[in-house]
């Protein structure tokens, strides 16, 4: 059951981590405005990430006692913070060989 309500509670840090940025209001201008929203996404994804890391240990360590849906639902946010993090990885990895290819020569 630890399992369980450590993956709920991921799931609800999780959605946080994207809901919550929203409700802080923008401040400064230009370039850098909304600037002030990133310590709070970043700040709550880490503490799902480490949450995460946590479940999945967890898990691992219990894995002869518990049920295969609870295995599975144990290595699941863990799994969906790192391919998050892969594809954060390829999409700025993919912007800087397009900048490259796509780059003007004067």
């Amino acid at each position: 059951m630890r399992i369980l309500g450590l993956a709920i509670f991921w799931l609800v840090i999780f959605i946080a981590t994207f809901v919550v940025p929203r409700f802080i209001e923008a401040t400064g201008s230009g370039f850098t405005r909304g600037t002030n929203r990133l310590p709070v996404l970043f700040g709550l994804y880490c503490f799902g990430f480490i949450l995460a890391l946590f479940t999945a240990g967890l898990t691992y360590n219990s894995r002869a006692k518990i049920t295969k849906w609870m295995l599975v639902i144990g290595f699941t946010p863990i799994t969906i913070d790192i391919l998050l993090i892969l594809l954060l990885m390829l999409f700025y990895i993919g912007t800087i060989i397009s900048g490259m290819v796509n780059r003007q020569i004067y």
